[in-house]
């Protein structure tokens, strides 16, 4: 599937002349201004204003392309768990069944604990013959919690032990990219 027709699930929350580029093609444009490097709305919108040309290749772009102003007020109203569930989509498609070495890291934030609140606990997967981050999962929860994937995450059966080697446990863990 193509990352139009993946994200044109998406609910445009906008209204009126607000709708004046279409929602799937700046996704689909911030999402290649990202790949190739950009890291916020000012670079997004300078990396497609220069590739314009390029994207039109692919889209239709009767507007031309998006100012960063715009990237960023569309962006901030979008559902960010819908987002996710097109992007797991998109990036599942890519990927297959990885039939790769799954890196899977574990780390607490330094600092993440205060008061009451829990610390932030991050897992990744990372394909490692693919170069790609398959997934990463925030997790608040007391220390004692193990911090777990989230549904739509499965890579296929791996075998992991702990990256501090402070014990020599193994486990086993089904995952697989699912939509």
């Amino acid at each position: 599937m193509t990352l139009l027709t993946i994200f044109s699930r998406l609910e445009d929350p906008r209204r009126g002349p607000a709708k004046r580029y279409d929602l799937s093609e700046m996704v689909v444009m911030a999402i290649c201004a990202v790949l190739c490097g950009a890291d916020d709305w000012v670079a997004v919108a300078d990396w497609c204003e220069d590739e314009e040309a390029w994207l039109r290749t692919f889209l239709a772009l009767p507007n031309g392309t998006s100012s960063h102003d715009t990237f960023g007020n569309v962006f901030r109203v979008l559902d960010p768990a819908v987002f996710e569930s097109c992007f797991r989509e998109w990036i599942g498609g890519l990927v297959g069944v990885v039939r790769d070495i799954i890196a899977l890291d574990g780390k607490t934030a330094r600092g993440s604990k205060d008061g009451t609140n829990s610390p932030l606990h991050l897992v990744s997967a990372y394909a490692t013959s693919l170069r790609l981050t398959l997934g990463l999962h925030r997790h608040h929860a007391p220390s004692a919690a193990r911090p777990t994937w989230p549904p739509p995450l499965s890579i296929g059966v791996g075998t992991t032990c702990s990256p501090s080697r402070t014990t020599r446990k193994v486990w086993r863990k089904r995952l697989s990219i699912s939509s």
